[in-house]
């Protein structure tokens, strides 16, 4: 039963992810005439994301390290 939560959970998530692009992407189509800043936008977004994640010290902390070593 606990599993069967997130098949719905992540396809309304979705849903919401599409609705929401589409909904600005009219509007800014509306608004501009051309997709061209949206597309600027999302790569914008997507380097940003990148370089956050490739920042981003993974290694484990001090207490994760000595669980692991029990």
């Amino acid at each position: 039963m606990k599993g069967s939560f997130h098949v719905p959970q992540v396809s309304r998530q979705q849903a919401f992810v599409m609705l929401g692009g589409a909904r600005g992407g009219g509007y800014l189509l509306d608004l501009l005439g051309s997709y061209d800043l949206a597309w600027k936008i999302g790569g914008f977004v997507g380097l940003v994301a990148g370089t956050l994640q490739l920042l981003m010290n993974d290694r484990p902390t001090g207490r994760m390290q000595a669980l692991q070593a029990v």
